[in-house]
């Protein structure tokens, strides 16, 4: 008996790969290939930002039985620190960390003074579809110092590498 659990555990036993339920397969075989086409010899940078709380706040409680445990939590809290990041050939390029909210403005801030510096050669950049990485202006400021910008398809959000580490 303990021969066949091993041999159905190690032959059905298998570790699930994830997708999001809004996309669509197809669109995001295409991305992939397009961004293999795109020019192979050009290193691919991924970019994120994430935000973290200061102020954590316990998920379990203790309660009497029968009564559920109850709490608050300010969700418009100010206290964040938020984080933008950029990832090259599975390692981490540069990283910021930012004592207010990321806009349009503190975004292109970022990418002009200190992502774009260190780049040596022409990149292709890869990031979400935030209404911050959508600025007339930043697409400008990446295209002319020579680089690509790359917007990932919605709902996609495990096709960028930084979200993995």
């Amino acid at each position: 008996m303990l021969y066949l659990m091993h041999y159905i555990k190690q032959e059905y036993h298998v570790k699930k790969t994830l997708t999001p339920p809004k996309s669509d397969a197809r669109q995001r075989e295409q991305f992939k290939n397009s961004i293999e086409d795109l020019e192979p010899e050009l290193p691919l940078i991924y970019i994120d930002e994430s935000g973290f709380q200061s102020d954590d706040t316990r998920s379990h409680s203790y309660s009497h039985k029968g009564t559920r445990a109850e709490g608050t939590f300010n969700w418009q809290i100010k206290n964040s620190c938020n984080a933008i990041g950029a990832l090259i050939k599975n390692k981490l390029l540069t990283v910021s960390l930012f004592n207010c909210s990321i806009t349009t403005e503190v975004f292109e801030g970022w990418i002009e003074h200190d992502l774009l510096p260190k780049l040596k050669e022409k990149s292709v950049l890869i990031m979400d579809n935030a209404t911050f990485h959508k600025g007339k202006s930043l697409k400008k400021l990446i295209q002319e110092v020579g680089h690509y910008l790359v917007w990932l398809l919605k709902y996609s959000p495990d096709l960028n590498l930084i979200e993995k580490m």
